[in-house]
Parts: C-alpha cells; sequence; structure tokens
C-alpha cells in the first residue's frame, strides 16, 4: 500500500469517527421525539455552554463530548467550519438517508410477508379546521 492510500484510509477513518456520534445523536433524538434544532442551530458547535439555547442535539453533542467521547471532542475542536456534519442541511441529509433505509426495511418485511394490512385513520377534523369548514 502507498503512503497516499495509507494516508486516504486513515482520513477515511477519522471521518466516520466523527460521524458516527453525530449520526447516533440524531437517532437518538428521532427515537426520543425530541426536536433537533432551537434558536441557534448553526455554526460552530461551542464545548462550554452557549448563552442561548441552541438545540437538543447540540446539547447532547457537547455532553458527550465533554463525557468522554474523544473521537467526538476531537473533531469538535479541529473541523474545518465547512466540515463539521452539523448544519441544518447536513442534518436534513442525514435524516433523509435514515428515513431511506427504515422505508427499505419496511418494504422488504412486507415483501416477505404473504399478506399484510394496511391501517389509516382518518384526518378530517385537522382538515376541516385548516380550511375553517
Amino acid at each position: 500500500m502507498s503512503q497516499l492510500d495509507i494516508q486516504k484510509v486513515k482520513e477515511m477513518e477519522e471521518n466516520r469517527a466523527a460521524i458516527r456520534p453525530i449520526i447516533e445523536t440524531i437517532l437518538f433524538c428521532a427515537e426520543q421525539e425530541l426536536p433537533l434544532r432551537g434558536d441557534c442551530g448553526s455554526g460552530p458547535l461551542a464545548l462550554e455552554k452557549p448563552e442561548k439555547k441552541d438545540g437538543k442535539f447540540r446539547a447532547l453533542l457537547r455532553f458527550r463530548a465533554n463525557s468522554g467521547d474523544e473521537d467526538l471532542r476531537r473533531h469538535v475542536i479541529s473541523s474545518r467550519k465547512n466540515a463539521t456534519y452539523m448544519s441544518p442541511d447536513t442534518l436534513n441529509e442525514i435524516i433523509q438517508i435514515c428515513s431511506e433505509i427504515v422505508i427499505k426495511e419496511i418494504m422488504k418485511k412486507v415483501n416477505r410477508a404473504s399478506c399484510f394490512t394496511l391501517l389509516a385513520d382518518e384526518t378530517i377534523d385537522n382538515f376541516r379546521s385548516v380550511l375553517d369548514i
């Protein structure tokens, strides 16, 4: 393996180590039905408690970085501003990818089943209130 290949593999491993806690935190927030963003949900993540709340997601990342997740801490301290993996656009992209994975898993189960049922609930009450009917 050449020196360039070794460097590329090392970079990929560092990037995976940096994004893993971010994805895990997004999934935790989703499972607990916690909103990701607060008043100030973008920009660099400070390891100190901010003056304004910056959302559950960033607070959980800060907690993890300050509680022993060395890969995350190193990423927060040393990442370039355009490579934090914490911007609203990146979070939305990760959420979209997760939703596609969930849909694929559901479709696999449906396709393996000999039969399935689809249960739906009407929302006419909400729809009428929106239209002021």
